[in-house]
């Protein structure tokens, strides 16, 4: 239901889900479209956590969306990763790297 609502309000944009998974001897990402269609997977380390997999994945998805010129709304489930990018304060060089492919060089 929420699903439906988010890609009527958005239908100008293309919706991707990214989601990030421990697999005993990997982590997982996937990214996907609204109907399912696989985007791009990937593996790192198993030491690495979610919150680093699923900023993987964002930082996957970025280049791809700006290369084929698409508006884009990119949908994650994780409060820590989407809180890091908001959080100026934080420095990892992941997030600070997804920062500035979405905005440039801020400090």
């Amino acid at each position: 239901m929420l699903k439906g609502l988010i890609v009527q309000h958005y239908e100008d944009l293309k919706l991707i889900f990214t989601d990030a998974s421990n697999v005993d001897i990997y982590m997982s990402f996937a990214i996907v479209d609204n109907i399912r269609n696989t985007i791009k997977d990937g593996r790192l380390p198993n030491y690495c956590s979610v919150y680093i997999t699923e900023a993987a994945a964002i930082y996957n998805i970025i280049p791809l969306a700006r290369d084929y010129n698409i508006k884009t709304l990119i949908c994650t489930n994780s409060k820590s990763t989407s809180s890091a990018l908001l959080n100026r304060a934080n420095k990892s060089y992941l997030i600070s790297q997804i920062r500035n492919l979405l905005f440039g060089n801020i400090n």
